[in-house]
């Protein structure tokens, strides 16, 4: 989205950016300026029908995204960052004209929301297959729902 004037995101308010492993994401320019001055960011995987196959989908590990550009300058930090995703970290990376959505592997096994033995075994051995993987790819998109179910 492009706007011509300055944004504010005030206390309370939500930015939510879809991303997609192939380097895609929701990103709002401004030609003036941003303020930061609290607000919240939601992250979420932008919805696909094919989901995350080794052959189609590189790996969402290590992935930048711009979602916020401002010709003028961007100040301020917004108060949070939040996604659905048990087994991956999301950060903001502030800079004068822009911010960085980065994503990157949590400290989360997969084994950790085994429900047996089994289940567990499979966890371990996808853990460590590794990014770009087609086994261990869909592990990284797991919401924090499915822990409790």
């Amino acid at each position: 989205m492009n706007v011509t004037d300055d944004i504010l995101f005030e206390q309370g308010s939500q930015y939510e950016v879809e991303f997609a492993a192939d380097g895609r994401s929701d990103k709002t320019h401004s030609r003036g300026k941003i303020t930061l001055d609290g607000g919240g960011v939601i992250v979420l995987l932008e919805a696909t029908k094919k989901g995350l196959l080794k052959t189609t989908v590189p790996s969402l590990l290590g992935k930048q995204y711009a979602i916020l550009n401002a010709d003028n300058a961007i100040k301020g930090r917004f108060a949070s960052v939040k996604s659905n995703y048990l087994f991956l970290n999301t950060d903001l990376v502030y800079q004068p004209k822009q911010v960085t959505l980065s994503i990157s592997r949590n400290l989360t096994h997969f084994a950790s929301v085994a429900k047996n033995a089994n289940e567990r075994e499979v966890a371990i051995a996808a853990d460590q297959l590794g990014g770009g993987h087609s086994v261990y790819e869909p592990y990284l998109i797991v919401p924090f729902t499915f822990a409790s179910t």
